[in-house]
């Protein structure tokens, strides 16, 4: 059948997050067609995008993405045969090897879903909160990002964020469930743009405009209540500069690097002067700017790609009482870090 490349390269690429870097279930490091779709799955994660019908077994990843990427043709002919996927263009002609059978547990994702319209602005919710999880793997829910009715929020015991899904009349705006997501799964998640949601006991899917399905395994935990965090006695407000916003930008000069760290500047309140520094493997970073006088002394870590967002868009930010907790507040955030005192 006649195929264009681009966008069935379209279509590997919308899968890519659900396959293994190895092969700890058989095909979980291939692409799976079946019933007119192209499945991944790694144990964690599974998504599924549509395809031309016709298309039928798995083929390695690796190869297929690379062949394609490689040709040059708009138009290719793609078939499957009992043990190859050939492809052809106008001079060139391939054949890559193929498993008829299917043995990927994609059946194990769920079977007929009832999907839900999911609130307008979630995935950009789940994308602001997204910093404040973390990556102890002995409190589970802290390395989710929990969704329950109108909030959606993180919390690593350090720092909590959450964000409220504005109400509008005649728009949905909550989430009739509470749920528990892997943080890892929502940074590819709020890619795909999710419009649906459905949730079992097990698993919860998203599906976009495109007809994506992701689903990925609900973290089997409960998440605290942040309510003691949040409502206590804020007495001194603090103000940052204008220009806070471009110091930051300097400061992450030197925190490129493990994409699998994130990168944190120390901010630190002092006899006037406010100092942001920040040290990576390559250099390190400080720049002073003189603030409003205060006799509030303290200093915490935040990550500064989120402190910049929060920025123009806050209302009030705090020091509790005891001076431990620092909290920024926006119409419809809160972010709350922990702090150490001079």
């Amino acid at each position: 059948m006649k195929i264009n490349r681009k966008e069935l390269l379209a279509a590997l690429e919308a899968v890519r997050p659900g396959l293994a870097a190895r092969d700890l279930i058989e095909q979980s490091t291939a692409f799976v067609f079946r019933d007119a779709r192209i499945y991944t799955y790694n144990d964690v994660v599974a998504v599924s995008h549509p395809c031309p019908a016709g298309l039928a077994g798995a083929v390695q990843s690796k190869e297929l993405h690379a062949l394609l990427t490689r040709l040059t043709d708009d138009d290719i002919e793609v078939e499957t045969t009992a043990d190859e996927m050939l492809v052809r263009g106008k001079r060139n002609k391939a054949g890559v090897a193929l498993q008829a059978e299917i043995t990927l547990p994609i059946n194990e994702v769920g079977g007929k879903k009832t999907w839900t319209a999911l609130p307008q602005g979630f995935a950009a919710a789940v994308k602001f909160v997204l910093f404040s999880a973390g990556a102890d793997m002995t409190k589970p829910w802290s390395t989710a990002v929990h969704v329950a009715g109108h909030a959606v929020e993180t919390c690593d015991n350090f720092r909590l964020t959450r964000y409220l899904l504005q109400v509008k009349k005649g728009v949905v705006s909550k989430i009739d469930a509470d749920l528990l997501i892997p943080a890892a799964a929502c940074t590819d998640l709020v890619k795909y743009a999710p419009t649906h949601y459905s949730a079992d006991d097990q698993w919860i899917h998203f599906m976009n405009a495109a007809g994506t399905e992701f689903s990925c395994r609900i973290v089997a935990d409960k998440f605290p209540d942040l309510s003691p965090f949040v409502d206590r006695e804020w007495q001194h407000e603090v103000e940052f500069p204008v220009d806070t916003a471009e110091i930051l930008e300097r400061a992450q000069v030197f925190l490129v690097g493990d994409k699998n760290i994130q990168p944190v500047v120390s901010v630190k309140l002092s006899s006037g002067r406010l100092t942001v520094s920040a040290k990576g493997a390559a250099g390190w970073f400080e720049e002073v700017v003189r603030v409003v006088a205060s006799k509030e002394a303290f200093e915490f870590l935040i990550n500064p790609n989120a402190l910049a967002d929060m920025l123009p868009l806050l209302k009030d930010c705090e020091l509790s009482a005891d001076k431990s907790v620092l909290k920024f507040e926006g119409e419809n955030f809160i972010h709350c870090c922990a702090t150490t005192i001079e």
